[in-house]
C-alpha cells in the first residue's frame, strides 16, 4: 500500500463524518433547516437575518421583532458543528423568525436538534412558557403544532387546548433530539419523546391538528404572528415530514441527529448511504497495517 492509498481512505473517513441526511420510505420531507453558514444569513453584528431550508431554496424563515441580536449564531458552538443560539428574555423584546411552509398537513413528525434553557443569564424561569416552534393556523382552542415547556413541563398547546406531559426540566441545557408525532391514529392523538424518553403527552385530546401556512421559531403565534412567548435555548436542526414515520425511519433520522450532535456537520444531500460501524473497523485496519509497513522500511 502506497501513499496515495492512504490520503484516499482519509478522504473517505473525512467524506463519512459529513453525514447526509437519510431517505425515509413512510413519509415525505416538507422542510429541513440545518446550521450552517450556506443557510443562516446574518448582519454586520452577526444577529441572524434569515434561515433557508437545505431542502428548498424557497422555504426562508425571516427574523422579525425589535431585538435582532436575541437570535445570534455560533459556527462551533454546538460540539464543532454550527448551531443557533437564541437569549429571548423580555416579552416586550419577542424576536422570533418566521416563513411560509407549503400545503396543507394533518399527521406530521417534526424533529429538533437542541436544548431549552429557561433561567439562562436572565430572568426568564421556567414558570414562563417558551416555545421552541409553532407550526399550522391559529384556532380558538390553538390549532398548531408546537413544541414548548412551561413550569419545567412539557407541553402541546393544540386541539382542546394545553396538553402536558412529564416534567422535562432535566434536559435544560442538553442539547437533546425531541421527536413528536402529531395527528396519529383517527387524526386527534399525539406523541413526543426527548431522546427515547416518552415524555407522556395526553393523548387524544380531541384535536384541531391541521397545519398549513405558517412556522414560528421561537414563539407562539397568533393569527400568523407571535404573540409575545419567547425562547431560550439553541437550536441546531429542525427537520419536518408530512406523515407519522415508521419506527424504523424515526431511527434511522435520530441516529443522523445523534451524529450531527457529535459534531458532525451534516450534509444537505439525501442519500440512503449512511456509514455502517464495520466500514469504520475495516478502515481503521488497513490504515493501522499502512502504518505498520512504512514503520518497518
Amino acid at each position: 500500500m502506497n501513499s496515495r492509498f492512504v490520503l484516499t481512505l482519509l478522504g473517505l473517513a473525512g467524506a463519512a463524518w459529513a453525514t447526509p441526511i437519510p431517505v425515509v420510505g413512510s413519509g415525505t420531507m416538507v422542510a429541513h433547516f440545518r446550521a450552517s453558514d450556506a443557510k443562516v444569513a446574518r448582519d454586520g453584528s452577526g444577529n441572524v437575518t434569515t434561515w433557508t431550508a437545505d431542502n428548498n431554496a424557497a422555504i426562508v424563515l425571516t427574523s422579525t421583532g425589535p431585538k435582532p441580536s436575541n437570535i445570534a449564531y455560533s459556527a462551533t458552538g454546538m460540539n464543532g458543528a454550527p448551531e443557533i443560539v437564541v437569549n429571548d428574555f423580555a416579552p416586550s423584546d419577542n424576536q422570533f423568525l418566521t416563513g411560509a411552509i407549503p400545503g396543507t398537513r394533518t399527521a406530521t413528525t417534526i424533529f429538533w436538534l437542541g436544548h431549552y434553557s429557561p433561567g439562562r443569564g436572565g430572568s426568564l424561569g421556567d414558570s414562563a412558557g417558551q416555545y421552541v416552534y409553532s407550526y399550522g393556523t391559529n384556532g380558538a382552542d390553538g390549532s398548531q403544532m408546537d413544541h414548548q415547556i412551561d413550569g419545567g413541563v412539557f407541553q402541546l398547546f393544540g386541539g382542546s387546548g394545553t396538553q402536558s406531559g412529564d416534567n422535562i426540566a432535566g434536559f435544560n441545557s442538553i442539547r437533546t433530539v425531541w421527536t413528536t408525532f402529531y395527528g396519529q391514529g383517527t387524526g386527534n392523538a399525539h406523541s413526543a419523546f426527548a431522546g427515547t424518553t416518552n415524555l407522556n403527552i395526553a393523548s387524544p385530546n380531541g384535536g384541531n391538528y391541521s397545519a398549513s401556512g405558517n412556522l414560528i421559531l421561537f414563539g407562539f403565534q397568533a393569527t400568523n404572528t407571535s404573540s409575545g412567548f419567547n425562547f431560550v435555548g439553541n437550536i441546531a436542526e429542525l427537520i419536518i415530514y408530512d406523515g407519522i414515520l415508521s419506527s424504523q425511519d424515526v431511527d434511522a433520522i435520530r441516529g443522523y441527529l445523534q451524529l450531527r450532535l457529535a459534531g458532525d456537520l451534516g450534509e444537505p444531500v439525501t442519500s440512503n448511504v449512511v456509514p455502517e460501524p464495520a466500514t469504520w473497523g475495516m478502515m481503521s485496519i488497513a490504515l493501522a497495517g499502512v502504518v505498520a509497513r512504512r514503520r518497518r522500511r
